[in-house]
């Protein structure tokens, strides 16, 4: 067997895209480097982070992601997927536990053809360049060492910091601990989309809060109202693939006690909540928009992210026309965050 490494050279918009779809395809390995979470840590002035002089010239503006992928005798394995941009409810959190690979076998040029392809799908929506991909063989032993060097404690908002779950951490007094994976689905920490959700549910959420993150993915932001004292925290999603890594990475943390995840969508709830945490896209914030009210408790919030620039006077007509008004809003990198009330 042979280890091949994909290095992808993109946006920082469209970096957490392309992880879950590598993760979806049968990725063993992934590890993103982008400038901008760096540069987001680096700006809050937080004295636990220390970088060199000439680190931040050194960055650079370029997304890097390098996916690593198992190569036997008879082509690379990886997940036949039905195409771009169509998601599957492939187990990926548990896929190498065992032992066992992806069974579908692919040449490693007709492989480098399907990324092209998954790439230029992303491209119709999110800005891709500059779009580079190459690959090459590596040792098993580096790869493994290489993806885990790239990931450092990360602070998601004022009271928590994301740490993987191999590295040792001595965090901060009055601050949380969310221990974090990557590469299993949606919602690592390090979009500016997850990051402005979590800052806001950590300003707003009152404890004893119940609370609903709406398209969960990793379950990070569950996590997140579970650690700042929500009483109860239901987490849904449409992926069932999506719901095992939560519930996973749920009792990773310990607060199993508190986060219910479960296949499904608003539609289906019968339920109200304090706090709805919404990390989307512009286009089903905005169907959605007259559903969420049916949901929200007197003085409730809508944490609604995912919304690029130039989608988010759509969103706020839809809300507005579902009779609710902005409460807060926040923005990063042409990323938006906005918090609804009735």
């Amino acid at each position: 067997m042979r280890w091949i490494e994909f290095s992808f050279k993109t946006s920082s918009e469209a970096g957490e895209v392309l992880a879950e779809r590598l993760a979806q395809l049968g990725a063993a390995g992934i590890a993103t480097e982008d400038p901008n979470e760096y540069k987001t840590i680096i700006a809050e002035d937080d004295d636990t982070v220390f970088v060199e002089p000439d680190f931040l010239e050194r960055l650079g503006t370029v997304t890097g992601i390098r996916a690593y992928f198992a190569c036997f005798p008879d082509g690379l394995a990886y997940h036949a997927l039905e195409g771009p941009g169509i998601f599957s409810n492939i187990d990926t959190e548990n896929l190498y536990r065992d032992g066992s690979f992806p069974r579908g076998r692919i040449s490693v040029e007709r492989f480098n053809k399907l990324l092209e392809d998954e790439l230029a799908y992303i491209g119709q929506f999110l800005d891709t360049s500059p779009g580079e991909i190459t690959y090459r063989e590596v040792d098993p032993e580096e790869w493994q060492s290489k993806f885990k060097d790239h990931y450092r404690p990360m602070r998601l908002s004022k009271r928590l910091f994301v740490v993987p779950s191999w590295l040792e951490f001595k965090r901060p007094v009055g601050t949380q601990l969310i221990r974090l994976d990557p590469g299993s689905a949606f919602g690592t920490g390090s979009h500016e989309t997850t990051q402005m959700t979590a800052e806001f549910i950590d300003k707003y959420m009152k404890p004893g809060s119940k609370v609903l993150d709406l398209g969960t993915g990793s379950g990070i932001l569950a996590i997140a109202a579970a650690k700042l004292g929500a009483r109860s925290v239901r987490a849904i999603d449409i992926s069932e693939q999506s719901v095992e890594v939560c519930r996973s990475n749920v009792e990773m943390n310990k607060v199993d006690d508190k986060v219910c995840s479960a296949r499904g969508e608003l539609k289906d709830d019968r339920s109200s909540y304090d706090i709805i945490a919404a990390n989307l896209i512009a286009e089903i914030l905005i169907d959605l928009a007259p559903e969420m009210p049916k949901h929200l408790n007197d003085l409730g919030l809508v944490i609604c992210s995912g919304i690029i620039d130039h989608k988010l006077q759509g969103v706020l007509k839809a809300f507005k026309k579902a009779g609710m008004t902005v409460f807060d809003q926040n923005e990063k990198n042409d990323w938006h965050t906005v918090v609804f009330t009735r």
